[in-house]
């Protein structure tokens, strides 16, 4: 067993899983009463065997968690009528979970660098589709479709179904442009053509986003112009949102947004702007039931939404997001009401103690995906959600290697500035 799992092909096995959380979500194929079940899930069930593997703190912090969600069910059963969606969720999370959790543990070995050369391999293949898209020969989806912001062609999205999904799994990758690696820059250089491709305002406010956490955590970028860029951004860029020709959708989004708040709601708004109202009434109601909906069971919350008829007189009577309300903070509160916002806080804490802590970039990227769906998300399972998760379950190992890393360098640091600066004369001399 431990040969086998030292492998080079078991290694290759867990970082495709783990690329898969990213690039594969969008293939999704009906399984156990869900619409749709994405190939990342199932090419990672088997993982779930190598749990006995997993270092002792995360297997204690992977049980508690396992055991939570089964007592929060038991709860939410006792209160109100559960459906068996929600026990097949959470007996969903518990495998998918816990193979991120193994595949987490082989791929940390050497640090992650079979899994970069997975992603460089996904993403050639990404802008491969896109060029086949701009070409004609391939449609991921042919039910949307949208023009270009700036330069009007189609919208290529590759392994994607939307912009917006190439936005919020792809963005992030953009900023391993930051560290001297030549394989972290060929990565970062094919999401950007591919984010670029596919603009989107999902794609557009991630990157304002990250670009703000990483300057102001940088040492590298001084107090003053920190506090210069802040002026200016909250100066400049509602005036540049609100008035760009260029971006319409953003405009409209936030004149829908504020219609809406206004009470002015007349059926012209746009239909992001309504989900996203939408989905806020649903976690507000989860949290007035105290322990919410029960997983996978935001939808009971979905009638009595404000919006929903206006939605589904927009769109022909479809019945729009009923599941995550647009965001997954939005599905994680009206499901597990105040457990969720607890939960919110301490992983909130966590990435705000990484990025301070400047820990590895691709570590810090791939934690920061769970907060980056309270823009856009959808299921627990799209997108990189529950590599997040697991990756707090590793916390406290990730602190002490990575910290014990940059103790290391600094110290290797001092002695080799040492003899150097003994050498240097004194002005007494």
């Amino acid at each position: 067993m431990q040969l086998r799992n030292s492998s080079i092909g078991y290694s290759a096995v867990c970082a495709i899983v783990l690329a898969a959380s990213i690039f594969l979500w969008p293939i999704q194929f009906p399984l156990f009463g869900f619409t749709g079940v994405g190939l990342n899930f199932m090419i990672a069930v088997p993982l779930v065997l190598g749990v006995r593997e997993l270092p002792a703190i995360v297997l204690r912090r992977l049980s508690v968690l396992m055991l939570f969600l089964v007592l929060h069910t038991l709860v939410v059963t006792v209160a109100l009528p559960v459906s068996a969606r929600a026990f097949s969720t959470v007996l969903a999370l518990a495998i998918y979970i816990t193979a991120m959790c193994v595949a987490l543990n082989v791929c940390l070995r050497d640090d992650f660098l079979l899994l970069r050369k997975v992603i460089l391999i996904f993403l050639c293949l990404q802008i491969f589709l896109h060029v086949l898209e701009l070409a004609g020969i391939y449609d991921p989806n042919a039910n949307w479709t949208r023009q270009h912001y700036l330069f009007g062609f189609a919208v290529p999205t590759g392994f994607f179904r939307e912009a917006s999904h190439v936005g919020m799994s792809l963005a992030p990758l953009i900023f391993l442009w930051r560290t001297p690696s030549r394989l972290n820059r060929q990565i970062a250089a094919l999401a950007a053509l591919s984010v670029g491709l596919s603009l989107s305002t999902t794609g557009l406010s991630i990157i304002v986003a990250m670009s703000l956490v990483f300057m102001f955590r940088s040492n590298q970028v001084s107090s003053r112009f920190k506090k210069a860029a802040a002026l200016v951004l909250a100066a400049f860029v509602p005036f540049l949102v609100l008035s760009a020709d260029s971006l319409p959708e953003v405009t409209e989004r936030f004149m829908s947004l504020s219609r809406i708040i206004a009470g002015e709601a007349d059926g012209s708004e746009n239909m992001s702007s309504l989900i996203y109202m939408n989905g806020a009434s649903m976690a507000l109601a989860g949290l007035n039931d105290i322990v919410g909906a029960g997983a996978g069971q935001m939808l009971r919350y979905y009638a009595d939404a404000p919006y929903t008829i206006l939605i589904e007189l927009i769109n022909s009577g479809e019945m729009m997001n009923r599941d995550d309300g647009g965001s997954t903070v939005f599905k994680l509160l009206a499901e597990f009401g105040y457990f969720g916002l607890v939960f919110l806080g301490f992983y909130l804490a966590f990435v705000v103690r990484m990025v301070r802590k400047g820990l590895d970039p691709l570590v810090t990227i791939l934690a920061m995906y769970f907060m980056i769906t309270m823009i856009r998300g959808a299921s627990y399972f799209d997108a990189p959600i529950c590599v997040s998760v697991a990756l707090y379950l590793f916390s406290p190992l990730l602190f002490e290697r990575f910290g014990r890393r940059a103790r290391t360098q600094d110290r290797r640091q001092a002695f080799e500035s040492g003899p150097t600066l003994a050498a240097k004369p004194t002005s007494g001399a």
